[in-house]
């Protein structure tokens, strides 16, 4: 159970873009294009990260 935890990210709020693409079950492609489109992103520390929160948000506001 852990595992599955740990490769679909449920536990973290913070995502990497691979992370990103597998919660959403989109493409790298398509993750880049909705970040032109305003998809929220963040910088940690050098390294871009996806909030999952905000993700949640943006696609609740986004999909209206």
């Amino acid at each position: 159970m852990n595992q599955v935890r740990q490769d679909t990210a449920i536990d973290k709020r913070y995502l990497t873009k691979k992370e990103t693409c597998q919660y959403l079950h989109i493409a790298n492609n398509t993750l880049d294009k909705w970040v032109e489109q305003g998809l929220p992103k963040i910088t940690i520390q050098g390294v871009v990260r996806f909030d999952r929160q905000a993700i949640d948000e943006w696609l609740h506001c986004y999909t209206r």
